[in-house]
């Protein structure tokens, strides 16, 4: 079942049309990635879903029921990180979680509300931090305050925007891996513009340019098709025309110098085709006895295929 549906959705502030009929789906218990550059969309567009804005055209559906016809039920099913996380810096971490439970209006025991907040707190990583005032942390932990709050009341989907922005590197691996753990006990809708960051990620993602949906797959889908087909690796001794001789073969292929080491150039392949040709490229090279020394296949990496898709 779909966790998600979204269709046809626009948005416009004045004469600016920020959202033109964007559509992509979510599955219950995946990672989506929604990705795209900065001022692409994304941030809006999970602002419609959340109802922290309006919108006139087009239809979001959460669990299979229209957003419009949800009240404040809807924020015990779902749990959000905004781009700037919303905690009380004069708070302590622990009281701070125990506070935004409550928000949610749960029907849950004392007790239980204590095990919510101690669960968020472990998931995160915030035990040896609970008592310590949020103005005080560093920027690492209070974005994991941040997250602790969109998932202390255990939602049916977690929506993250751009949660790893302005971290430092080793902070944000810490907290794609804390994502990662989320994966199947929840449903998460996670923006980013760090493409690599979503490669890790996500069972699927939707790119998002101008306002448009450019592509939506799942990573299977994505890995099987022909964007991610392979380019080649190709490295050959010198003195040989290797545009020329293969131009002459294979029309369509394009080949691009990478550098020229000792005795040895490289070269990559693209514009294949499906086909492997790999067979083809070596018969080619030796009836012009060129010497190779590398042939090995590389796929597109997610970046690639990001600028494939908006081109």
């Amino acid at each position: 079942m779909n966790c998600i549906e979204v269709n046809d959705l626009s948005k416009s502030y004045g004469n600016n049309q920020v959202l033109n009929k964007v559509s992509f789906e979510v599955k219950e218990g995946e990672i989506h990635g929604f990705l795209g550059p900065n001022g692409a969309g994304k941030t809006t567009t999970m602002r419609l879903i959340t109802k922290l804005e309006n919108y006139l055209d087009g239809e979001i559906k959460i669990l299979n029921k229209d957003l419009s016809s949800y009240g404040l039920e809807l924020y015990q099913l779902i749990g959000i990180l905004q781009e700037n996380p919303p905690t009380y810096f004069d708070m302590r971490v622990g009281e701070y979680l125990s506070y935004a439970l409550s928000l949610k209006k749960l029907e849950i025991s004392n007790t239980q509300a204590k095990d919510y907040v101690n669960e968020a707190l472990e998931k995160l990583d915030l035990i040896d931090v609970q008592d310590r005032i949020i103005g005080n942390l560093s920027r690492g932990f209070k974005q994991r305050v941040g997250v602790a709050q969109a998932i202390v009341h255990k939602p049916k989907l977690v929506i993250l925007d751009e949660p790893t922005l302005g971290l430092d590197p080793k902070v944000a691996v810490k907290m794609r891996d804390l994502i990662k753990s989320f994966q199947g006990e929840y449903t998460v809708l996670v923006s980013s513009h760090l493409l690599h960051e979503m490669s890790i990620l996500c069972d699927s993602v939707s790119i998002i340019d101008h306002g448009k949906i450019v592509y939506s797959a799942s990573i299977n889908e994505l890995n099987s098709s022909e964007l991610t087909q392979s380019k080649i690796r190709l490295d050959v001794a010198q003195g040989f025309d290797i545009q020329q001789i293969l131009k002459t073969s294979f029309a369509d292929i394009k080949v691009e110098k990478l550098s020229q080491e000792g005795k040895v150039d490289s070269f990559i392949l693209d514009n294949l085709g499906p086909r492997d040709i790999r067979p083809d490229i070596v018969r080619a090279l030796n009836a012009s006895k060129v010497d190779v020394y590398t042939l090995m296949r590389e796929k597109n990496t997610l970046e690639e295929i990001f600028f494939k898709v908006v081109q």
